[in-house]
């Protein structure tokens, strides 16, 4: 049975903001007039207020799954390289916050739609999953992540829709952002001040080890997803100067070599 979540319009703007997270970059539109910070708390409106947490019944991850997710975070490298500025840059991704952000993208597609499968060969390629299945992987590892001892884990989801009546949710959808994700959902007016209300969420959430995500906000921007993943643990093996080498030998591309400070430690 399809399942009829939103519109079409809103998975291409959803895709369109997804690449605006990655680059980030750009100069903000001018204002007229800027609304106060009272006045900017109240456009934003929670459309998750009242919207039943369902209890999921969270598995162990299983072989074939976590072979496939770990083969998605490989392309979704390659493509957050392929956006890149340079080809000659190093980039650095947390690919369960990327795989959380497009589950909840690929939550809103219809059952069976070509959607739902090209979003899913990018997440889970390989093994014709659906989106009900990174549904209850992402829950799995939110999960994990949570119980996992001597660690603390900080694992939350959001998601900001514009305030203009182009993007609808049904009940479904939200229950399973929820749900699955442990989402909240805002509607806002994409200016200025929503501008200052995302990265003030990323800067909580974060517990302000990264102060912002966005630069500004495309005109043309409607839905905009946002993970926000951190822990604070120790190493298993605890480290000390004696595992530094200062003047170490670095292969670098193009085969030349440099000297580097590096971290080299043996197990047996």
């Amino acid at each position: 049975m399809n399942k009829q979540k939103f519109q079409k319009k809103a998975l291409i703007s959803l895709l369109l903001a997804l690449a605006l997270m990655m680059t980030a970059c750009g100069k903000k539109t001018e204002k007229d007039e800027e609304p106060t910070k009272d006045e900017a708390v109240k456009q934003v409106r929670s459309l998750t207020d009242g919207v039943v947490q369902e209890k999921v019944a969270v598995k162990n991850i299983t072989p074939d799954h976590g072979k496939a997710l770990s083969v998605g975070a490989v392309r979704l490298l390659s493509k957050v390289m392929e956006l890149g500025e340079s080809k000659d840059s190093n980039y650095l991704i947390s690919p369960a916050s990327l795989q959380m952000a497009f589950g909840m993208l690929a939550a809103g597609a219809d059952e069976g739609s070509e959607t739902e499968k090209e979003l899913m060969e990018l997440l889970m390629p390989g093994i014709n999953a659906s989106a009900e299945d990174m549904n209850l992987e992402m829950a799995a590892l939110a999960e994990g992540m949570r119980k996992e001892q001597g660690v603390e884990w900080n694992v939350v989801n959001s998601v900001w829709v514009k305030k203009d009546g182009n993007v609808k949710f049904s009940d479904e959808y939200l229950s399973d952002v929820v749900s699955f994700y442990q989402a909240e959902l805002f509607e806002a007016p994409f200016d200025d001040a929503t501008l200052d209300e995302i990265n003030g969420w990323v800067k909580e959430n974060t517990k302000e080890r990264i102060p912002s995500i966005l630069d500004y906000l495309d005109p043309q921007t409607a839905y905009v997803l946002l993970n926000a993943l951190s822990f604070d643990g120790e190493w298993a093996s605890p480290i000390d100067d004696t595992m530094v080498k200062e003047q170490a030998d670095f292969t670098n591309s193009d085969g030349t070599v440099s000297k580097v400070k590096m971290l080299r430690t043996e197990e047996r």
